[in-house]
């Protein structure tokens, strides 16, 4: 594959005191009045500056301040072309000369670290047009029933080059930018393990995943600023990590506490990741924002947010942390039609169905229809119950009662809260209806904020995994 993107080196200077950047850019058949650069940052492509023309073909930044460390772009309009330049804090003065017609090929001077770069670019394109082309001698030889050792054997040779020419930059360069780079796109190299197919295929995953940060120190702060270390932590996240809460929790705190060093980056990634669990949609992983709220930021580790933002974001953690799968549930007293008493924990069922619903809600009237279907399912093969509590109060609480007549919902427990004695709604974080909670035997949460027409999917795997388990467990005695 060919390599068309640069990535240059700037350096920085000392000048009358004061440390200085400095990018001298030429063009050749660029007509526009502008460049912008930019500079990545996490998952975002942000922009530094925009760089106007001083003369005919000729673009100058300055700043007085030092550029971080990282991967930066050089933007060029109306089709959003681009180079790719580095960023260290050796080198800050150099210039760029580059034809539009071949952005390919440009000429860096002033920095050592740009040419190392741009000699290894070189080197893997031409180690990449080889490799294409054995392997399309390869697949001809296939489609003949020809044997293909000849050329498996020349492309092994090419990647042991490679690997060669990238341990001599490693090795000679290790304080470069390119080095660096090159060590973090290393792949883990996984050793042979013994046993069955599946065992061998566990252990590597295992391996994998426990040496999968170990060409890339994330509490190395140029790392922000790069165009791949997002994906490699995404990645971790999302592809090498149970997305179980708890593994989720090992994972994300594993990786903050590599970050922490680069303050910048450990910023950055904990303000993402509670951003990214506060809207969680998978049920349960509300957890993991609970977690970040309560061990980082509830105990002063992100000193960056002002108190009015930090108090919003520890009650929003408050109001979630009753609610987490696997919290007891937090008993209630309601009252049913003729004002009674009915107390959440005086039902007497295997599993309780605790249905928050409003007469007027537009929702609600498209999921009773499914909850009556199931529970006419489940009531007795399953010895489920279900305790409706209707939302409304005081003087637009009759309309419960008209609903449940005109719907049809007499067949479990109905109940509602006149004057808001019980104080459901923050017990149970009930902000809109419907809310559906799935209880155990014990009235422990195990399931929430899940669609009524996926409630008898959802009760029938929760049956057949507590079946399950009951049955391992007689086998054991």
């Amino acid at each position: 594959m060919k390599i068309t993107s640069i990535i240059a080196l700037i350096a920085f200077s000392i000048n009358l005191g004061f440390s200085q950047s400095k990018i001298d850019i030429t063009f050749k058949n660029y007509d526009k009045d502008f460049v912008v650069i930019g500079y990545y940052y996490g998952d975002r492509q942000l922009v530094l500056d925009t760089v106007m023309r001083n003369d005919q073909d000729h673009f100058l930044y300055e700043n007085e301040e030092n550029l971080n460390s990282g991967v930066y772009l050089l933007l060029m309009s109306p089709n959003n072309r681009y180079i790719q330049f580095l960023v260290n804090d050796q080198e800050q003065n150099f210039s760029i000369a580059l034809d539009t017609l071949d952005l390919g090929k440009p000429i860096i001077e002033g920095s050592a670290d740009n040419q190392l770069f741009l000699d290894y670019v070189t080197f893997l394109n031409k180690k990449g047009t080889q490799n294409e082309a054995l392997i399309s001698e390869m697949n001809a030889k296939k489609e003949k029933g020809e044997s293909t050792e000849s050329i498996d054997l020349k492309r092994k040779a090419i990647d042991a080059e490679v690997k060669a020419y990238q341990k001599n930059i490693i090795d000679n360069h290790p304080n470069t930018i390119t080095s660096t780079l090159i060590s973090s796109t290393k792949d883990v190299e996984i050793p042979e393990f013994q046993g069955s197919a599946e065992e061998v295929k566990l252990k590597q995953y295992q391996y994998y995943r426990n040496h999968y940060f170990e060409n890339i120190d994330l509490g190395n702060p140029v790392y922000l600023r790069t165009p791949f270390v997002h994906n490699k932590v995404d990645s971790y996240i999302n592809k090498l990590t149970s997305q179980a809460p708890d593994s989720l929790i090992q994972a994300i705190d594993f990786i903050l506490e590599k970050m922490e060093p680069a303050q910048e980056t450990y910023k950055f990634y904990l303000s993402y990741f509670l951003n990214t669990y506060a809207g969680a949609k998978v049920v349960g992983q509300d957890a993991i924002y609970v977690h970040l709220v309560d061990n980082y930021y509830a105990k002063g580790k992100a000193d960056w947010v002002d108190e009015e933002n930090l108090t919003k974001i520890v009650t929003e953690a408050n109001k979630i942390r009753p609610t987490l799968i696997g919290k007891m549930a937090q008993d209630i007293t309601v009252f049913r039609r003729d004002s009674t008493p009915i107390t959440l924990s005086e039902i007497e069922s295997k599993y309780l169905i605790l249905y928050f619903w409003a007469p007027d809600c537009g929702h609600c009237k498209k999921a009773t229809p499914h909850m009556i279907d199931f529970y006419k399912k489940y009531k007795d093969s399953a010895d489920v119950e279900i305790l409706a509590v209707c939302t409304k109060h005081r003087d637009k609480e009759p309309a419960c009662w008209e609903s449940v007549d005109e719907k049809g919902m007499d067949l479990w427990i109905n109940a509602s809260d006149t004057y808001h004695l019980s104080n459901f709604r923050a017990k149970y974080n009930v902000e809109q209806t419907p809310s559906i909670f799935i209880l155990n035997e014990k009235r422990e949460i195990i399931m929430k904020r899940i669609g009524a027409e996926y409630l008898d999917e959802v009760m029938s795997e929760i049956i057949r995994i507590d079946d399950a388990e009951a049955a391992a467990n007689a086998q054991m005695k």
